[in-house]
């Protein structure tokens, strides 16, 4: 137990409720604590330790997020205090941030930290994060000041889906002062996040020169605000019950039919791509994106290719279908590598796995496309460029472009894509002989197109 542990530092009947708010967990249930080093996330800590001491003993750990930044390290080291005050083991998770041109470092902050969060946690577990009620009014400020529609406006759901487990908010109704109060009675050693502090940042201006006036007038407004939230997820509830029924009629192996979105009323089919792409996991568009989505991607030719991309998230059309995807990475290497018995790393798009029983008949290398290759199939029949085999197989644009081939010298002996692999005709039988065999695993779903899936399937 955490120094000086006790109900009343956390305003009893509060940590009541938040216990009931973990009443759900099971014995052993494995728990995370996203611990940022600052009081409100210590205040989680210390209060989940006695929770779980008192009524149903979990594996509990934490995890701290190292953003890079100024203080980065002071926050690394005040959060390794908390946990070990509280004698909960604590892994430190150090991020990338991008540094492309025009990107919010807010938001960068935040993609990263959640993407790293949701990796960090195995099969079933949960997280807890320290979010409370004058958390939430800001975030629905912020969202009304961007414009954000009934989604946005809910703010932070209380539970969500993360990684391979979940997401958690318990602290939700708890107001920030009894939390740091908390934390100053069990003496637990924050340190302040000059994030918090920078009024460079939205959240950071808001909470320092509009909220004191905000609260000076309107004493309750954290209170009014957060139910305000409350009163929009419910909104949300029903839209997403009828986006369910829809998605279930429009979608089929994650890529929703065109067809079926031109049949609904603008409204319906705008909340339908929101939902889907909710479901997936991905960022739902700013406005101007579902604008131009629907301009230039639904609106498009029958056989036209567009697609449309914002902040972490490709959405494009193909064969009738519409996909989205985390941006997709090119193969990471540029003149090829050497083709041996093992696994080849592909970034973000997978790994290839090669078995290779005898000495193949000469150094072979792995290579991307540039264009212009020609490739024959069949004994006897036509020579023809790779792009129209590609394309007549129903691949789709965004698979050809990452399509693996394989070289003897300057000769092209196979094409691999997560769908099916092609070996030359004169190379086939060479190749069986060796043994060679080549599996696209773990490619990301989108790498498939619609007339693809079922093959992919069967070849893995």
């Amino acid at each position: 137990m955490c120094p000086g542990s006790s109900a009343e530092g956390f305003g009893g009947s509060v940590l009541s409720k938040y216990m009931d708010e973990l009443g759900g967990l099971p014995a052993g249930a494995r728990v995370a604590i996203a611990l940022s080093g600052g009081a409100d996330s210590a205040a989680l800590l210390a209060a989940t330790v006695e929770w779980s001491q008192r009524f149903a003993s979990v594996a509990l750990r934490a995890l701290h997020i190292h953003h890079g930044f100024s203080g980065s390290d002071a926050l690394a080291a005040a959060a390794a205090q908390v946990a070990l005050v509280c004698h909960v083991p604590m892994d430190l998770i150090r991020v990338q941030l991008s540094d492309a041109p025009g990107l919010s470092v807010e938001a960068e902050a935040r993609r990263v930290r959640y993407e790293a969060l949701g990796r960090a946690l195995v099969a079933g577990e949960v997280l807890l994060m320290a979010h409370h009620q004058e958390d939430q009014a800001e975030t629905l400020l912020l969202q009304l000041l961007r414009g954000a529609g009934v989604t946005g406006l809910a703010a932070m759901p209380a539970v969500a889906a993360l990684g391979a487990g979940q997401l958690w908010r318990p602290l939700l109704a708890v107001p920030a002062q009894l939390l740091k109060a908390y934390a100053s009675t069990q003496r637990l050693p924050y340190r302040l996040d000059p994030m918090n502090e920078d009024p460079r940042f939205d959240r950071s201006y808001l909470r320092q020169s509009v909220w004191p006036r905000l609260i000076a007038r309107w004493p309750q407004a954290a209170r009014t605000l957060s139910r305000s939230a409350g009163h929009a997820a419910a909104a949300q509830r029903l839209l997403d019950e009828a986006s369910v029924t829809r998605c279930g009629e429009a979608e089929r192996a994650g890529v929703l039919a065109i067809s079926a979105l031109q049949a609904l009323s603008s409204e319906a089919r705008r909340e339908l791509i929101r939902y889907w792409l909710r479901v997936k996991g991905l960022g739902v568009p700013p406005t101007a994106s579902l604008l131009a989505m629907e301009r230039c991607v639904l609106a498009a030719r029958v056989d036209g290719t567009p697609w449309v991309r914002w902040p972490g998230v490709e959405v494009r059309r193909y064969a009738g279908g519409l996909y989205a995807s985390a941006p997709l990475p090119e193969l990471p290497w540029v003149h090829g590598v050497a083709l041996t018995a093992g696994r080849v790393d592909l970034g973000g798009l997978g790994a290839l796995e090669i078995t290779l029983r005898t000495p193949a008949m000469g150094p072979l290398t792995l290579r991307r496309r540039q264009g212009g290759e020609r490739l024959c199939r069949v004994h006897g029949g036509p020579t023809r460029p790779l792009k129209d085999w590609l394309r007549e197989a129903g691949i789709p644009p965004w698979t050809r472009t990452r399509a693996v081939l394989c070289y003897h010298e300057e000769q092209l002996l196979g094409v691999i894509t997560p769908a099916a692999v092609w070996w030359a005709a004169s190379a086939a039988a060479v190749l069986e002989e060796t043994g060679l065999r080549i599996v696209w695993l773990n490619p990301p779903s989108v790498l498939f197109g619609v007339s693809s899936i079922e093959t992919a399937i069967a070849f893995r």
